[in-house]
């Protein structure tokens, strides 16, 4: 399929098998030094959820000319709502299973040339639009996971169907080297912060520090594993580490992007204590903070989510980082703490054919009795 751009040219879109593993690899990483796109569409990402995962079914391949500069990895799997009458669904760098859920993948979408970007991911949602019943990945459903709003506008401007399941605040905070990161937030949160630095420093002094080796950085991971789990099985729920793919990965992706500098283990301490440990992927002078595991206690006036973030953006900015990225969600420590923020969205797109405008009516129908039954609307996902 070619696509004719007045800035970018001429862009051809294929869809078809992967190639090997190492050749894919060398591609990916040779297209990725001309793109300015997320770390969770680098290599480092990409090349351990392929290990841990297994190889995808597809590739979205862009050319200008004889150059490439477009890439993307799709998963095809069973769609599950209509039992018999399912027709396969795609994924985008998504492995498809509900199980999986905790392997998740934010700033999604094509790795592409930064001169170039917006043209190659509207011409790669455009070529996997029009696959059809009858080609080798054909859908019946499309998942965007993960992925910035302008893609929800892309399937508007495109015609596609498609329903929008969730969509989330992904806060940041902006680093300044000649600023401290709590001249940034209120006076409320900055009390509060400087309180319980105050409460941690009583214990015999409050320190960061990076993991510096490989071994140190899998400590570090196995610490934050048994706090994160505590913390959320007290809760009542298993956390990130209950699926296994989840240590899985992380654990091939330690192996090679901590050494290259993209992953990076930190801990917090009071004293001989502990307070916490932050997992945090690095790309392009942006820190993404990941995941975490904190040591909560009984006195409330200890802070240690709160802490160890304030701690990590003084250090990340004396390492001339310009971003801090929460990530999605809301949690109160992310909006405290953070001075901006994206809008990221988890869509499904449908094909308009007969499934699909029983699939419709079948929510409306039970909109409507939810609406009946409650005494009121609600829903948290919109169809277009």
């Amino acid at each position: 399929m070619d696509l004719v751009d007045e800035g970018a040219g001429v862009l051809t879109v294929s869809i078809g098998d992967c190639p090997p593993l190492e050749r894919l690899g060398q591609m990916w990483r040779e297209l990725e030094i001309r793109s300015d796109a997320s770390f969770f569409l680098r290599w480092h990402w990409i090349g351990a959820w392929i290990e841990a995962m297994g190889m995808p079914t597809g590739q979205v391949l862009v050319r200008r000319g004889d150059e490439i500069v477009g890439l993307a990895l799709i998963h095809r799997s069973p769609d599950r709502w209509f039992g018999p009458l399912r027709r396969p669904a795609l994924w985008l760098h998504e492995a498809g299973d509900p199980r999986l859920r905790s392997v998740a993948i934010e700033y999604n979408g094509v790795l592409a040339d930064r001169t170039v970007s917006s043209s190659v991911e509207e011409a790669c949602l455009r070529a996997l639009a029009g696959l059809r019943q009858g080609d080798p990945l054909s859908w019946r459903a499309m998942t965007l996971g993960g992925v910035a709003v302008e893609w929800e506008t892309r399937c508007r401007r495109l015609g596609l169907k498609h329903r929008v399941h969730r969509r989330q605040p992904a806060p940041y905070a902006r680093l300044d080297s000649a600023r401290d990161a709590l001249e940034g937030v209120s006076r409320n949160t900055r009390s509060q912060i400087r309180r319980s630095m105050r409460l941690y420093q009583s214990r015999g002094g409050l320190t960061l520090r990076p993991a510096t080796t490989i071994d140190e950085a899998r400590k570090m991971f196995d610490g934050l594993e048994q706090l994160h789990t505590s913390y959320w099985r007290s809760r009542g729920q298993g956390g990130a580490f209950a699926e296994p793919s989840f240590r899985r990965l992380h654990d091939r992706l330690l192996a090679t992007a901590f050494p290259d500098g993209g992953a990076d283990l930190l801990e917090v301490q009071a004293g001989s204590g502990i307070v916490g440990y932050l997992y945090n992927f690095i790309c392009g002078g942006v820190v993404y903070a990941y995941q975490s595991g904190f040591l909560y206690e009984a006195d409330a006036r200890l802070k240690p989510g709160l802490v160890c973030h304030a701690l990590a953006m003084n250090h990340y900015r004396h390492r001339g980082m310009r971003l801090y990225r929460f990530l999605a969600g809301d949690s109160r420590y992310k909006t405290s703490l953070a001075d901006g923020g994206d809008e990221l969205v988890w869509l499904t797109c449908r094909h308009d054919d007969i499934a699909y405008r029983a699939e419709t009516a079948g929510r409306a129908l039970l909109g409507r009795l939810r609406n009946w039954a409650k005494g009121h609307g609600g829903g948290g996902s919109s169809e277009h």
